[in-house]
C-alpha cells in the first residue's frame, strides 16, 4: 500500500514567517516521494488550525502526517491528539523543528529556508519508516517502597503517604535520621539538625499509611515497572518493640566494648545499644556478631550471657527473635541510600590513619556533638583542647586522581566547624587551606565574613592537593604550595595570638582589667534552636533515659518511642 503522507507548515504568526519562506518549503515538501498534500496555516496549533489539520486528513485520507512547526517538547503532544481524533495513528506523526532549529538561530532567510527544507525532507523519509503503535495498559500497584531513612528517604516517603499511596520505609541501621542526625548544628543558619529532623519524623511517625522498617535491608527486587516483589530482612532485634520503653537499664551490666560506629570508632558501645542518644526508634538493638550469648568464640565462661535479660525490668530481651523476610508488594521503588565520604587514606600527604589528631570531617561533627565521645568538646587524642586547628578543604576533590569534581559541600562544613572552634576555643588558632571557595548563597558568605572577623586565617594554596600534614616533635604542621609556588607553614601551635587575642591583651594591660575570654558572639546570628515540634521542644540536649527505680511506676520519657502499627 503506498502511502500518502502530508506535510503542513505552521507560520507560527511571524515567528516562522518572518524568517524564512515558507511557501518555498510547502513547494518543496510536495515535490517528495510519497507527499500527497503540502500546505501551510497561519498557526496549527490553534483551535482553527486543529480543525483545519483534522479536516485535511479525512479529507486526504493521509495515512502519515509530517508538522513543520515549532519544538516537538511544546506541541507533539497536540498534534498526536489531532492524528487520534481523525482516526490516524498518532504515532505516525513526525514533527520537524524548523522555529527553534532554523527560524530563531539562523539570520540569514535564505539559509534558514534551506535548513527548514532539510528538517521537513528528514521527516518525510522518518514518517515513512513509522510503524503503528498501540497503546498497553497493564494494573500497576499503587504502593511505593523507599530504601533509606536519611533526610531524603523520610521526605519521600511522607510526600507519598500524603497522596494516600501505602509506603513503606526500609532503613538497615537500627534507627532513623541517616548522616543529618549526627551532627549538632545544621549550617549556614547554625539550625539544630535534630530539631529539624523532628517534624518529617513526627509525620512518619504517626502516619498510617507508612510502615517503616529499622534494621531491615533489600535482598532481592523482582518484577517489573509498576508491579515489583520486593524481599525484606528484617534483622532480629532481639529486644521487644512493644515491651522496652527505651530506659537503658540493659546497657550497664554488658562486659563487650566494641568501637561505636555511630561515633566513627571514637567511642566505645555496648553489644545491646543504642546508636546514639535521642535516636528513634529509641529502642536498643543487640548486635549478634559481638554479644558473647551469640558469638561462636566466646569463652567458655561467658558462654549463654543473659545479664542484659535480668536487667531489663520489663522483660523486652527476647533472644529468640529470628530473621524474618518479607515479601512486599509495591508499584515502584525509590532509592534514597545517601552518599559515601571519601577515604583520606587514600591520600597519605595527609597523614589521616598515620597521625593522630588527623580528622575527618564527620569525626570532627560527632566531636563537637554532645552527644559524641567528649560531650561536644574540642579535644585531642591525650584529652587537651588544641592550641591551633588546621582544616584542609577538596581533600579528595578537585583532583583527577580521585574525584574531578568539587563535592559542594566541604566550604560550608569547614566554615561550620571554624564557627564551633571559634566558639569553644577563642584563643586557638584557626586555620582553613583552600584553593577555591565555594559559597553558595548569602548565608554562606556571611558566614564566611564571620569567621574571619573573629580571626580565622584563610592560605591559598596552589590546587587542591598542594598541602601535606607532618609531625614536628610533638606537634602537627600543615604544609602548603602556595600560588607562587613556594612552600608555607599553614598552621602552628598558638606562639603568635591571633589579632582578636592580641588586641583582648593589649586592653587589658591598658585597663588593668582581665583579658577577654570570649569573643562578642552577641554579633553572630542566634542559632535556630525553637523545636517547632511540641514534642521536641521539651527534649533536653544531652537525655538521657531514666531507670526507674524498684518498686516505681514505668516513667514514658519525653523522647520515647510510641509503639504504633506503622514500626516494626
Amino acid at each position: 500500500m503506498d502511502e500518502k503522507i502530508g506535510v503542513y507548515v505552521c507560520e507560527c504568526g511571524p515567528n516562522i514567517k518572518n524568517a524564512l519562506d515558507v511557501e518555498a518549503v510547502v513547494r518543496h515538501a510536495g515535490g517528495l516521494p510519497g507527499v500527497a498534500a503540502a500546505k501551510s496555516h497561519r498557526l496549527l496549533c490553534s483551535d482553527e488550525g486543529k480543525a483545519f489539520l483534522k479536516s485535511e486528513i479525512q479529507a486526504q485520507g493521509l495515512t502519515r502526517l509530517v508538522i513543520a512547526a515549532c519544538s516537538p517538547r511544546e506541541h507533539e503532544a497536540t498534534f498526536r491528539g489531532v492524528s487520534e481524533a481523525s482516526g490516524l495513528n498518532p504515532f505516525l506523526m513526525q514533527m520537524a523543528n524548523i522555529r527553534e532549529h532554523a527560524a530563531w538561530v539562523t539570520g540569514e532567510p535564505a539559509v534558514a529556508t534551506a535548513k527548514a527544507k532539510a528538517f521537513v525532507a528528514a521527516a518525510v523519509r522518518r514518517v515513512a519508516l513509522h510503524q503503528p503503535l498501540e497503546r498497553k495498559f497493564v494494573d500497576s500497584n499503587p504502593d511505593a517502597l523507599v530504601v533509606g531513612g536519611g533526610v531524603a528517604g523520610i521526605s519521600a516517603v511522607a510526600a507519598l503517604a500524603q497522596k494516600g499511596r501505602k509506603a513503606y520505609l526500609v532503613e538497615r541501621a537500627p534507627c532513623l535520621g541517616g548522616r543529618v542526625a549526627r551532627f549538632e548544628d545544621a549550617f549556614p543558619r547554625a539550625e539544630c539538625a535534630s530539631c529539624m529532623l523532628e517534624p518529617k519524623l513526627d509525620k512518619v511517625l504517626h502516619q498510617d499509611n507508612i510502615q517503616v522498617l529499622t534494621y531491615s535491608e533489600v535482598e532481592e527486587v523482582l518484577g517489573s515497572f509498576g508491579n515489583y516483589i520486593i524481599k525484606v530482612r528484617r534483622k532480629a532485634r532481639s529486644v521487644d518493640l512493644h515491651n522496652c520503653i527505651g530506659c537503658g537499664a540493659c546497657y550497664e551490666p554488658c562486659p563487650v566494648q566494641v568501637p561505636n560506629d555511630y561515633d566513627e570508632g571514637m567511642s566505645r558501645r555496648k553489644a545491646i545499644y543504642i546508636p546514639y542518644t535521642g535516636c528513634l526508634p529509641n529502642v536498643p538493638v543487640i548486635d549478634r556478631e559481638t554479644c558473647l550469648r551469640f558469638k561462636k568464640d566466646a569463652a567458655p565462661g561467658q558462654r549463654g550471657c543473659d545479664l542484659c535479660q535480668k536487667a531489663c525490668p520489663f522483660g523486652a530481651i527476647d533472644y529468640s527473635q529470628q530473621d524474618e523476610v518479607l515479601e512486599i508488594r509495591a508499584g515502584g521503588v525509590v532509592l534514597a541510600t545517601g552518599s559515601a565520604l571519601f577515604d583520606p587514606k587514600r591520600a597519605p600527604q595527609y597523614g589521616y590513619g598515620k597521625l593522630d589528631n588527623v580528622l575527618t570531617g564527620m569525626e570532627f561533627a560527632r566531636l563537637v556533638s554532645q552527644t559524641g565521645p567528649t560531650g561536644g568538646k574540642v579535644l585531642k587524642k591525650d584529652g587537651q583542647p588544641p592550641q591551633a586547628v588546621a582544616l584542609i578543604h577538596c581533600v579528595g576533590s578537585r583532583t583527577p586522581e580521585y574525584n574531578p569534581y568539587c563535592s559542594g559541600v566541604c566550604c560550608l562544613a569547614s566554615l561550620g566547624f571554624i564557627h564551633m572552634i571559634q566558639k569553644q576555643l577563642p584563643q586557638a588558632e584557626v586555620s582553613a587551606v583552600y584553593s577555591e571557595l565555594s559559597l553558595p548563597g548569602r548565608d554562606a558568605q556571611k558566614l564566611c565574613d564571620e569567621v574571619k572577623s573573629h580571626g580565622a586565617r584563610f592560605l591559598r594554596a596552589r590546587g587542591p592537593a598542594a598541602a601535606r600534614v607532618e609531625r614536628e616533635g610533638e606537634r602537627l604542621a600543615v604544609r602548603y604550595q602556595t600560588e607562587a609556588g613556594r612552600t608555607a607553614r599553614g598552621s602552628s601551635p598558638s606562639r603568635t595570638p591571633t589579632r582578636s587575642a592580641a588586641s583582648s591583651r593589649s586592653r587589658a594591660r591598658k585597663t588593668g582589667s582581665s583579658p577577654r575570654r570570649t569573643p562578642p558572639w552577641s554579633r553572630w546570628p542566634a542559632p535556630a534552636r525553637a523545636c517547632s515540634s511540641p514534642g521536641a521542644a521539651s527534649l533536653p540536649r544531652t537525655y538521657r533515659p531514666r531507670r526507674p527505680k524498684a518498686g516505681q511506676p514505668r516513667e514514658a520519657s519525653s523522647r520515647r518511642w510510641s509503639p504504633g502499627r506503622n514500626w516494626s
